[in-house]
């Protein structure tokens, strides 16, 4: 028997037949904790991150930020525990990841000359978080079979995105918006930020489904089962969901950059593919062309008229929002040719473009005066690059971004393994769409969406370390760089965790938290401010930069609610503080220019209202400021301009005739009658039934001489606001001086009536009371006014008649 099989192996050798094997049972590897540490936390963020609501945020840190810089921060450190009981640690190995650091690297140095550090601190702290994403990923994925893992919980955590974006649209919203929503899905805050999120996922969504439906290679003998249909038709599912939301968000850059995705992707097809690809991809793509067509005409007519509009505008390449895209370009330009090689620090255009581009902006458009212009973006990913890190950090940046998609054409050709090269394709893609996308604005910064480009580009490292080398075997594992060391023993985990737990606990925690918690006191200020509140509104506001020194808002918050309550020298102190934060915002300077007003310091006021008025031209209240501070120091004919431009500006605001009334003081005092008529008139037509105007004028009146048309005005007043206490008065000054005494004491009792401390009425009523030959009276009313108000000028002329009264009535009887 021996012998016959050792004859049939020979047999079979020679007919070139291999020989049987026999079955091996699949080796179960080791579970590696780092690995899985890093995979779950992996999982969660990009779960959670794109879902967190930022309904009202003016920290300085996004809570999207917040939740992904916490959140890698716990991961890394978990991470650490499970490689140091390990004894090891590695990661997949390529150039990427030097140009990545690199990167990095140059924009933490941008924090040494940076103008406005605590910018750069914010923007870098972002910018760290996603590093430690990336970093993550290419130390915790090693196989084909996480990443899909991965992938699937991405498609996921979309759902609810998804579900949230089409029950906006459906004109429901469950979630108190700081602001009214215009425009559909507020999760990522801007359908442009959204349309960021959509470009980065579609093409991997559909590439994962695909993969599903593609022959494995490790066992190409094993079928297909129904879930794996299933499951392809999943993906599919959430893909054709999320270009449904492209759509619905009108987001014209993502359309255009997902165009231009399916190009790079059908020529990488033909290119890796050659003739036997072309046989079917072309008939693909012109039957996708056939029936986009007509899908796209039928979205395109059931848009509105201004959507329609933009569309047709991009269709002859104009830009919708070119004029005010071409301000913010323009800057960013004219601030790296001042700092050409190492730019004004990662993030700091944000604020150094404020001052430069102020004016300019509110001149644009006329409407924007009503709001306080607050730090941007330049509207360019890379132009604002150039702007914050000169020409090294733009070149790092494009050498990442450019560097990483030819890394994933580079793959997608060159890749043995077609399921990672299906998915460096859809990469490719998907980064082609994106990077398309910051040539009109700043979705690299945005937490939610930028986050999967970090994913993906850590995707990238993994493929190209997937590959085989020359002289290894097949085996599927990765390129990794590995260092080994001595395991740390069970009894030594404890203080290494507690060490990492603190540095979370009591570094990160409060970094990232105060901020946010100072956006909460901020936000309750405002509202007591808006509620005439100040006190406590001023002091909740000292409260936040307490513990966020370096938040504007609270600053600038803190500034108006201590000037309304008439504490200046807080007031100037925090609005110092808030130019010191965001130079160029001229309501800063308007609430400055207010402070020093109501000190007495008219120089310092002059100055701060007319850098106001340089910022922001537009504002009738800073002309209308500069004209009442010139005419307190006496220079009409330096305020004649500003109360012109006030009235003209103030068209349609509740504010008009106050200004036109400005203005007929201003000429009144400059003899021009004329001017001054038409100003009264144009003021009593736009507000007839206010008392402060009716004040207003009567005061005029009287200070022209026309004392007929002032008491008028006076009457009027008393009938609009029958408790104002100064109308009254006045009032009675008029009859008294025309010796209608019973009238004069009628206003005179009814303002002491109204207000009883009301010192220079009752001092008339007592000399009105004296002119009526009523000295007993005239006596208690001016004792009352001694008791009431002893140091005013009242009490003081009071005390001086009663004394001279006191010795008259002893001089009579010693006689």
């Amino acid at each position: 028997m021996s012998t016959g099989s050792k004859k049939k192996g020979k047999a079979s050798k020679r007919a070139g037949v291999p020989p049987r094997r026999e079955p091996q049972k699949p080796v179960r590897s080791r579970v590696e904790w780092a690995q899985v540490v890093g995979q779950v936390v992996i999982i969660l963020l990009i779960i959670v991150v794109p879902v967190v609501l930022n309904i009202r945020s003016n920290n300085v840190c996004d809570v999207k930020d917040v939740v992904l810089g916490l959140g890698v921060a716990a991961g890394l450190g978990l991470w650490l525990l499970a490689s140091l009981a390990k004894g090891e640690i590695s990661w997949a190995k390529s150039r990427l990841n030097t140009v990545v650091l690199a990167f990095v690297a140059w924009s933490a140095v941008s924090v040494v000359y940076a103008r406005y550090r605590y910018v750069t601190i914010s923007e870098l702290g972002r910018l760290t978080s996603h590093l430690a994403l990336f970093w993550l990923v290419i130390l915790c994925l090693r196989r084909l079979a996480q990443v899909r893992r991965v992938l699937g919980w991405a498609a996921i955590g979309a759902v609810p995105v998804l579900g949230y974006a089409f029950y906006q649209k459906s004109g429901r919203d469950f979630i108190p918006w700081s602001e009214p929503v215009t425009r559909v899905f507020s999760f990522l805050a801007n359908p442009t930020y959204f349309g960021g999120y959509l470009m980065l996922l579609i093409p991997v969504m559909i590439a994962c489904g695909v993969m599903y439906l593609q022959t494995d290679e490790e066992r190409p003998e094993r079928r297909r089962s129904w879930g794996a249909y299933v499951l392809a038709g999943c993906f599919f599912a959430v893909a054709a969901a999320m270009l449904l939301c492209l759509y619905l968000s009108v987001t014209l850059s993502g359309m255009i950059g997902l165009g231009l995705a399916m190009v790079v992707a059908f020529v990488l097809v033909i290119a890796r593919g050659g003739r036997r690809a072309a046989r079917w991809a072309i008939p693909a793509a012109a039957l996708s062309v056939v029936v986009l067509m007509p899908v796209g005409y039928l979205g395109y007519s059931h848009l509105d008229a201004a959507q329609k509009r933009r569309v047709q505008q991009v269709i002859r390449f104009q830009d919708p929002f070119a004029e005010e895209r071409r301000l913010h370009w323009r800057t960013a330009l004219g601030i790296f040719r001042e700092r050409p090689i190492v730019g004004e620090g990662y993030g700091a255009f944000r604020v150094y473009s404020l001052e430069k581009m102020a004016s300019e902006w509110y001149a644009q458009d006329a409407r924007r005066s009503e709001t306080m212009l607050v730090p941007g973006y330049a509207h360019n990913e890379y132009l604002q690059m150039l702007a914050d890190t000169g020409l090294i950090g733009g070149v790092l940046f494009l050498g990442m971004a450019l560097g990483a998609l030819g890394l994933g054409v580079w793959l997608t050709i060159r890749h043995p393994s077609r399921r990672w090269a299906t998915l460096c394709l859809a990469i490719s893609a998907a980064m082609t769409a994106f990077l398309f996308q910051n040539f009109f604005g700043v979705t690299f910064r945005q937490a939610g969406a930028v986050t999967f480009y970090w994913v993906w580009l850590g995707t990238l490292v993994l493929a190209a370390a997937s590959i085989p080398r020359p002289g290894t075997e097949e085996t599927g594992d990765l390129l990794l760089h590995a260092t080994r060391f001595r395991r740390v023993p069970v009894w030594g985990w404890a203080p290494v965790g507690a060490a990492l737990a603190a540095l979370w606990w009591f570094v990160l925690w409060p970094v990232a938290m105060d901020p946010m918690y100072a956006s909460m006191d901020v936000r309750l200020a405002k509202r007591l401010a808006a509620q005439g509140d100040y006190r406590a509104a001023a002091q909740l506001a000292d409260h936040a930069v307490s513990l966020c020194p370096y938040s504007f808002v609270g600053y600038y918050t803190s500034g108006f609610a201590w000037g309304q309550t008439g504490d200046y020298e807080k007031a100037v102190a925090a609005n110092k503080k808030a130019l010191e934060l965001m130079p160029g915002n001229a309501s800063v300077y308007y609430n400055l220019g207010v402070a020093y007003k109501e000190k007495g310091d008219l120089d310092q006021a002059l100055a701060s209202f007319k850098r106001a008025v340089e910022l922001m031209p537009t504002s009738y209240k800073h002309q209308a400021a500069m004209a009442e501070t010139f005419s307190k120091q006496g220079k009409l004919k330096e305020a004649l301009p500003y109360a012109q431009g006030a009235a003209r500006l103030s068209r349609h605001s509740k504010d008009e005739a106050s200004c036109y009334l400005l203005l007929a003081d201003i000429c009144n005092r400059l003899g021009r009658v004329t001017e001054m008529t038409a100003a009264l008139k144009q003021a009593s037509w736009l507000d007839p039934n206010s008392p402060k105007l009716k004040q207003q004028l009567a005061f005029l009146y009287f200070k022209n001489g026309d004392v007929q048309m002032g008491a008028r005005m006076l009457r009027q007043w008393i009938q609009l606001d029958p408790n104002a206490a100064m109308a009254h008065n006045v009032l009675g000054t008029y009859y008294l001086g025309r010796q209608q005494y019973p009238e004069a004491k009628a206003e005179f009792e009814r303002a002491v009536q109204i207000d009883p401390n009301y010192a220079v009425a009752r001092f008339n009523l007592a000399l009105t009371y004296g002119r009526m030959k009523n000295m007993g009276a005239a006596v208690a009313q001016f004792r009352e006014v001694v008791a009431r108000a002893p140091d005013s000028p009242e009490g003081k002329r009071a005390r001086q008649v009663l004394d001279k009264l006191g010795r008259q009535a002893s001089a009579g009887r010693k006689r």
